[in-house]
């Protein structure tokens, strides 16, 4: 008779396992039984029975498997351990064919080898044991592990290399990788996202605070592409991007929205520059183009304030509270205590050669569209806050404008101390409103002072040690800095080692025709000359000036044509030649006014009375005195 062998780990096949040390087959059929052993001695009737006599030789058929808690199968006409369909212990290299399906649960160390598939939940340890799931491969090689959906790669997780880097790479729908999205170098432990920028759209969305003990380092080369704003994407992306939704209700704390905090206790050397909480550094460098701005702070007020009180805008608070100082002795005081300081430069040692537009330093804009009202509109406001309660034991002063000394004379620092007006702009105030002024003592109408008003001061302005040439100079009237008024409308008070002497001495302006016309001024602009004459334009062809009117009369001693002007909307190229009248003579006191000479009490102007008789140097001198008004001669 003849078998066939079956197997239910290879189905739909007769030939079994390839390894034939691995067949295993059905038991064969009993065997006949043997012959019956001999008679063993008879027991007392009623006595206990006796042993079982020996197993009889065996039948024709195949022998029992042995009787131990193996399972056998048959290989090479033997019994040999076998693997059952369930359960079972594998040791030694395993081999499982194409096709084979093992179920249960392995135990010990097994290695794998080839390719295989596991179907349904596999768990890899147990809540007692400790385990490892190692993957090895040659040197160089790469170790991934792949998450396929339909049999399609979507995600592979690997170790890549001879550096054995771990890369996550996802592929698209059809299993094409889309490129690496994660790569961890192990040596240095550097993480890239997105490595190769593959990800258009990728991005971090964090739900939940970010802590770093570290440095948050960003280093980067970026090409900006045409055509494309900056923002927060992968094209023309923005270096920080912050858009956030804040909303709900803030009722204790200090509502600051994004907070930085440096704690420090760093021992920084005295030899080195101060150390800054933050830095902001733009490297304009070649190939740059257009203007750039270091900072922009756009606060942008689109709603009232929602309990309907008060919605102060304030785009940049800047505090500093110095409450632990160096020293305490007055007399060897340490530390500055400084809160804004700007510094703008233009060219350095050994640069130089730049020819640049504009310097400025600090630019304040304030603008009031027409229809909306303040109650003050103020473009710098210096203010002594609540608590300042001392004074500066060497200076104390509100606005001050230094130079360095190491400056040479001849070389920098200002011209104009303080301007009103400048090239390309227009002056500061209202010129049709009523009521301006350069300065002023404006008067609290509050009601809020808590102390009398008394605007005491020693000295208006005080510029006592100047040495100008003319300390105050206007239109009509100028001090030189001897104190003398050489230009007082058409008059002057002068002095010398002689006396002082009041007199006329000034010719006015009385016309003007114009000498050279300039460019780009307009009708209605007013020039000044160098006498301080103003002249208002009234014709102007193609932005040349054809003719002016007199505004306000200048007054020297003698006016050189042409004569240079400034101001107005051209470019200070407009002279004129100016026509000038004798001023007139001197005039002392009013009618009914009282005068007096050499200390003596003023007096209304006194009337000579009596005879003159035939004295006729006494007529002339009465004469005189009354046609300088001093008498009224009514003598007889």
């Amino acid at each position: 008779m003849s078998y066939r062998l079956q197997y239910s780990d290879y189905p739909g096949t007769a030939e079994g396992p390839p390894d034939p040390e691995r067949w295993v087959g059905p038991p064969g059929p009993v065997g006949p039984r043997g012959p019956t052993g001999p008679q063993g001695t008879p027991g007392t009737p009623g006595g206990a029975q006796g042993p079982v006599g020996p197993q009889g030789p065996p039948g024709p058929g195949i022998a029992e498997a042995p009787l131990d808690t193996n399972t056998y199968g048959r290989s090479n006409a033997a019994w040999v351990p076998a693997l059952p369909l369930s359960g079972g212990i594998v040791t030694g290299a395993t081999t499982l064919g194409a096709g084979g399906t093992l179920t249960g649960t392995f135990t010990g160390n097994p290695t794998w080898s080839g390719s295989h598939t596991f179907q349904g939940a596999t768990t890899i340890g147990t809540n007692t044991t400790a385990t490892q799931l190692i993957l090895n491969g040659p040197a160089a090689g790469n170790r991934p592990i792949r998450w396929n959906t339909a049999s399609v790669r979507q995600w592979e997780l690997a170790a890549l290399g001879a550096n054995n880097d771990l890369q996550l790479t996802a592929s698209d729908n059809a299993g094409a990788s889309l490129g690496a999205l994660l790569t961890i170098t192990r040596l240095t432990g550097v993480v890239s996202y997105d490595p190769n920028k593959a990800y258009a759209s990728a991005t971090w969305t964090f739900q939940r605070p970010v802590f770093a003990q570290s440095t948050l380092n960003q280093t980067a080369a970026r090409v900006m592409v045409a055509g494309s704003a900056m923002t927060g994407g992968i094209t023309n992306s923005q270096g920080f991007n912050q858009n956030i939704a804040w909303s709900g209700t803030l009722d204790t704390g200090q509502p600051i929205f994004n907070a930085i905090t440096t704690n420090d206790a760093v021992a920084v050397s005295q030899a080195i520059p101060t150390a800054y909480q933050l830095g902001l550094t733009l490297n304009y460098n070649t190939g740059a183009q257009s203007a750039r701005g270091q900072l922009l702070l756009t606060y942008n007020k689109n709603a009232a304030s929602a309990d309907g009180g008060n919605g102060d805008a304030y785009n940049m608070g800047v505090f500093m509270h110095y409450d632990t100082g160096d020293s305490t002795n007055p007399a060897s005081p340490l530390g500055r205590a400084t809160n804004v300081n700007f510094d703008c430069r233009i060219g350095t040692i050994g640069v130089t050669g730049i020819a640049a537009l504009n310097q400025i330093n600090c630019e304040s804009d304030i603008r009031l569209y027409a229809g909306n009202t303040v109650q003050s509109k103020i473009n710098w406001n210096l203010h002594y806050g609540t608590g300042d309660g001392a004074h500066g034991t060497i200076e104390d002063i509100a606005l001050c404008i230094t130079g360095s000394p190491l400056i040479a004379a001849g070389t920098g620092r200002g011209k104009t101390m303080i301007g009103f007006g400048r090239s390309g702009q227009t002056l500061p105030w209202d010129t049709a409103l009523a009521g301006t002024a350069l300065m002023q003592i404006v008067p609290n109408a509050s009601g809020n002072q808590p102390v009398a008003w008394t605007p005491t001061i020693t000295y208006g302005i005080d510029l006592n040690g100047l040495n100008a040439t003319y300390p105050w100079r206007s239109t009509g009237f100028w001090i030189d800095a001897a104190g003398q008024v050489p230009v007082l409308g058409p008059g002057a008070i002068t002095f010398s080692n002689a006396g002082m002497k009041i007199a006329v001495p000034n010719l006015r302006a009385v016309s003007a025709t114009v000498a050279t016309g300039g460019t780009n001024y307009r009708v209605n602009d007013v020039v000044a000359d160098a006498y301080g004459g103003l002249w208002t334009v009234t014709t102007v062809a193609s932005g040349a000036v054809t003719a002016v009117t007199l505004l306000r009369s200048g007054y020297a001693t003698a006016m050189t044509n042409p004569v240079a002007t400034k101001y107005g909307s051209g470019k200070g190229e407009l002279t004129l030649n100016i026509a000038t009248a004798v001023t007139g003579a001197l005039n002392l006191g009013d009618t009914g006014q009282s005068l007096g000479f050499l200390g003596a009490t003023a007096i209304a102007r006194p009337a000579v009375t009596g005879s003159k008789s035939a004295n006729a140097a006494l007529a002339s001198l009465l004469t005189a005195l009354a046609s300088y008004g001093l008498v009224v001669d009514s003598s007889t």
